[in-house]
Formats: C-alpha cells, structure tokens, sequence
C-alpha cells in the first residue's frame, strides 16, 4: 500500500497533529465503551503509511466521528473489498499439462 492521501487531507483540514488525533480517538472511544483508547500517535503513523488499511471497528468509529467522514472515505478499504482486489484473474490459471481443457 502507499501514503493514505484521504487522511492525510483530513488531518491537515483540521490543522490536527498525531498525536492530537490519537487522543480525540481515544475519547471517542471512552465515550462509546466507557473504557479509554489505546491508539497512540505510533498507531496513526502506520494509518497515514497505509500500513493499517482498515482499523478496528471502535479505532474506525474515533477516527469517523472525529475526522467527520465514513472511515472509506479516510482513505481505509474494508478487508472484503481488499480480499476481492487482490485475487489473481481466473483466466489467468495455466492449463494441467496433459489435460485437455
């Protein structure tokens, strides 16, 4: 994956640094279990990096309700979609050696 474009362009919208994302997220969080957050400014490096493509369901509601924007459009791909993606083509498949098709 690459640098997640759409977070990037909502934190900078918001004049918002890592780690203040990272503490709004986890208030989110306490807000909607009662128990606080654990994202850390580390967490949202690897967000924007895109090496997170699609965050646990309560980092994804912080993250949403915080930045104001369903987390697709944050630049996040649900793993069904990022499942379907990366499948090889079937007409791609190499006939048996010695079979007929």
């Amino acid at each position: 994956m690459g640098e997640n474009r759409e977070l990037v362009a909502a934190m900078e919208e918001l004049d918002m640094s890592q780690a203040e994302l990272a503490r709004r997220v986890n208030a989110e969080t306490q807000q909607l279990t009662g128990k606080e957050g654990s994202v850390t400014d580390r967490d949202i490096r690897r967000y924007l990096r895109g090496e997170t493509a699609w965050p646990h369901q309560k980092q994804r509601i912080g993250l949403e309700r915080v930045l104001g924007r369903p987390a697709t459009e944050l630049g996040f791909i649900p793993r069904s979609r990022r499942t379907r993606q990366s499948r090889p083509e079937e007409t791609s498949q190499r006939p048996v050696p010695g079979r007929l098709g």
